[in-house]
């Protein structure tokens, strides 16, 4: 049983990286094209 909580855990932990990742390209991404938009 506890072998399962931890495998949980660390899937959960494991998403919790990938969508914070998945954010911060996307913050970037949106910061370039506010720029190129500005740039005109």
């Amino acid at each position: 049983m506890e072998s399962l909580i931890l495998a949980q855990n660390e899937r959960w932990q494991r998403g919790l990286g990938m969508q914070v990742e998945r954010e911060t390209v996307e913050q970037s991404f949106e910061r370039v094209i506010q720029r190129t938009v500005a740039e005109g």
